[in-house]
């Protein structure tokens, strides 16, 4: 198996959106149907961007906004890769800025086989196989609402919960059978890696202070009844 990661540098934030929508949605479908096509993920750079430059593997940096999307297949899925590419070329969006192509070998044999280096062989087979069903999903979304879902949102008389993207959380662990506790050990899972990448990217002390900020949240809530 061969994997390809295309990084697409673009505009800004509404400029990440366009792309998704204007073509993302439809290229996931041309995807699955190419039969030398295995999965595809990707992730888009959001609010990260608004902690200065992001820097990428291998060593490249880009301010604004920015899609990083991977491609695994069979050696032919070079195929698929060139006639994708003769749709970026002729992409006229607004905030459209430029596209970069790379593949994982030699570092990497595939982009599997470097989930399983980072994550362990359990781990990374299921990280290869979630990030795919995690895309269809922020496409869905993307398909569904109008604008941005936000990630918790405002207390409204409209939304007094309030309900944001952390509420996908709740339904699919509750609809795969999940309590209440397994719940919070995720959640909390959760926070504690993004603290660990927190001080990878930007420190140790912006860790802490991130932590200590959910800490002195938990600490002041009253649990309602």
């Amino acid at each position: 198996m061969r994997s390809a990661q295309v990084t697409f540098d673009l505009a800004d934030r509404a400029a990440e959106e366009t792309f998704l929508q204007s073509y993302m949605v439809d290229a996931w479908d041309r995807y699955q149907s190419h039969d030398a096509f295995d999965r595809a993920w990707f992730w888009r750079f959001g609010n990260t961007s608004d902690h200065g430059p992001l820097e990428l593997e291998g060593g490249n940096t880009l301010e604004g906004g920015g899609v990083v999307l991977v491609l695994n297949g069979e050696p032919a899925i070079e195929q698929l890769l060139e006639d994708e590419q003769d749709r970026w070329d002729a992409l006229d969006l607004s905030g459209f800025l430029d596209y970069d192509v790379t593949w994982f070998h030699p570092e990497y044999e595939n982009a599997r086989q470097k989930a399983i280096e980072n994550f362990g062989k359990r781990g990374g087979d299921r990280a290869y196989r979630l990030r795919p069903l995690a895309s269809r999903m922020t496409l869905n979304v993307l398909e569904e609402f109008d604008g941005r879902l936000p990630a918790v949102g405002e207390t409204s008389e409209e939304d007094p919960l309030p309900v944001g993207y952390w509420t996908t959380i709740h339904f699919l662990m509750k609809q795969s059978g999940f309590d209440w506790f397994d719940e919070i050990d995720a959640c909390t899972r959760a926070i504690k890696n993004r603290l660990d990448s927190l001080a990878g990217f930007h420190g140790k002390a912006a860790a802490r202070d991130a932590q200590m900020d959910a800490l002195d949240d938990l600490r002041g809530y009253n649990v309602n009844v």
